[in-house]
């Protein structure tokens, strides 16, 4: 039993003397592991002072917003409306101007943006719909003749 925990060690530590042979670090990944870290260090840190700060904020601020809130809803109220209002006119701007490149591309020639995938929609629609036609036949067919045989049966006994 002893002699399992060296035994464990002596492999370890061959396991790590072999990842040393096999893959010295060079100063470049030295320095590129130092930056990360410092650099994650830096962020985690910043993260936290930012977490800290709106909390005291909050604190500070939460007793002015109270007794604010009767002209700060109706404001906040506003500006989100406008805010929304104008993104959303923007983005309605830039799809109208997408559009209008996309067809412009088209009708000149060029390729335009993923027409490949839409040639192969259009053609999938166009299966699809002749699929449901075709179906749709045959259920009026088979539904006409079942009221024709169903009526025929009720007439004579009416």
């Amino acid at each position: 039993m002893g002699d399992q925990p060296q035994k464990v060690k002596e492999q370890t530590k061959g396991m790590m003397q072999q990842m040393r042979d096999k893959a010295p670090l060079n100063r470049k990944q030295v320095l590129g592991l130092i930056t990360l870290l410092t650099g994650g260090t830096v962020l985690f840190v910043g993260g936290g002072l930012a977490i800290a700060g709106t909390i005291i904020a909050l604190i500070i601020a939460t007793p002015i917003l109270i007794l604010a809130s009767p002209v700060l809803i109706p404001i906040g109220i506003t500006l989100f409306l406008g805010t929304a209002g104008l993104l959303t006119a923007g983005a309605t701007v830039l799809a109208f101007l997408y559009a209008v490149r996309w067809i412009y591309r088209y009708f000149t020639g060029r390729q335009p943006i993923r027409q490949d995938e839409l040639e192969a929609a259009r053609q999938r629609l166009i299966e699809t719909a002749s699929q449901v036609q075709e179906r749709a036949r045959e259920y009026g067919s088979n539904v006409s003749g079942l009221l024709q045989s169903g009526s025929k049966e009720a007439a004579p006994g009416a």
